[in-house]
């Protein structure tokens, strides 16, 4: 009883974090998710963090050339794998996660954020307030609809033609 009282302390100590970022396209496609795990998550969850959702990185386009400088060479990419991993880990373990990141050398660019709570409400007393209710048309200004003969349209037609 008491083992599951400090679980929920942990859990409810733990932050949401979210890891955006930019593995170099020199990479095979074939190892990038291989390498990602032994590099990253593996010593993620070995230091306590509880992968929460992960995307599959995937080649794409930049939208500007990246430069990066790596061990005195300036390298240009126009071209990165893009993914994500969102974790959990207590606040005080955050620099330690920096530092995996920072030792895997996989990434161009990374970005460590707060993830947001997803919410499940789905709206808001005051969105609700601002709707205003719909009013009913009362059938004055409908049009309707007129009924052609086809032989109305071959005389206006043929009159069309006439005058050109």
């Amino acid at each position: 009883m008491e083992e599951n009282k400090e679980n929920i302390k942990t859990s409810e100590e733990a932050r949401r974090y979210e890891l955006g970022y930019l593995i170099t396209p020199l990479l095979p496609a074939e190892k990038v998710s291989s390498e990602l795990t032994e590099k990253v998550i593996l010593p993620l969850e070995k230091l306590g963090c509880m992968i929460i959702n992960q995307q599959t990185p995937t080649m794409m386009n930049l939208a500007y050339i990246l430069y990066k400088t790596i061990e005195h060479k300036r390298d240009k990419y126009k071209q990165a794998y893009f993914g994500n991993i969102i974790f959990s880990v207590k606040p005080e373990n955050i620099s330690k996660v920096k530092d995996i990141i920072d030792k895997s050398g996989l990434f161009l660019r990374y970005l460590l954020i707060i993830a947001p709570t997803v919410s499940t409400k789905t709206g808001s007393r005051s969105m609700i307030k601002s709707i205003r209710p719909i009013k009913k048309d009362s059938g004055k200004d409908k049009e309707v609809p007129v009924v052609v003969k086809e032989e109305e349209i071959d005389k206006e037609i043929e009159g069309l033609l006439t005058d050109i």
